[in-house]
């Protein structure tokens, strides 16, 4: 009769192994890095929008 031990839980080979605090941290990074990334992109097109409609008509942006 074997005995399985909570430490089993960890294997890689479990599918329902818990997560390293290595693997969470990465996960934390790329998804803060992606947020910042895409706050840049939508502030830049704001930012492009407002330029343009502030010009008076017929003038294009420089």
């Amino acid at each position: 009769m074997a005995v399985q031990r909570k430490s089993n839980l960890v294997d890689s080979g479990n599918p329902n192994s818990m997560r390293r605090p290595e693997t969470d941290r990465r996960l934390l990074e790329v998804a803060a890095t992606s947020f910042v990334v895409l706050f840049c992109v939508v502030g830049m097109a704001l930012l492009d929008a407002s330029a343009v409609e502030g010009l008076a008509k017929g003038q294009r942006p420089a």
